[in-house]
């Protein structure tokens, strides 16, 4: 299902706003999902991966770091609840290519606050110059 623009646009608000006023974690478990789907993507290509590579279990540990010793019980759920709220806000691109899904990095988080995009570059380790495909 594909979010209307005022659905997307209400969603940023929202994730902007929890970004300055933080009381709640799923923002920065979409934020780090975000940065660990770049990651693999930035392993891959730059721009793109398979999505088996940030499936909720293997970026889990990366996405709790620092909330939990281990991530709790419903994490599988909420990592892929921000998945799909990544997917319906275009930040990524699920696309089918000679019979596997692929995922493209679409456009860059618009609504971290000044410095976050770097400061997150460094925790994941990124150290290439990403491509969106801005579709």
């Amino acid at each position: 299902m594909k979010w209307t623009s005022e659905q997307i646009e209400s969603k940023r608000k929202y994730f902007e706003n929890e970004r300055t006023e933080k009381k709640g974690k799923f923002t920065e478990f979409t934020v780090r999902t975000y940065y660990s789907i770049c990651k693999v993507c930035a392993d891959n290509d730059g721009m793109s991966c398979e999505p088996k590579f940030f499936h909720p279990t293997k970026i889990s540990k990366i996405v709790y770091d620092g909330f939990y010793d281990e991530p709790d019980h419903d994490y599988y759920n909420v990592i892929s609840d921000c998945i799909d709220h990544l997917k319906k806000m275009n930040y990524i691109k699920f696309v089918k290519e000679s019979g596997k899904w692929i995922v493209y990095l679409n456009k860059p988080l618009d609504f971290l606050l000044c410095g976050e995009h770097d400061e997150y570059l460094k925790k994941f380790e990124i150290g290439i110059k990403l491509e969106y495909l801005n579709i």
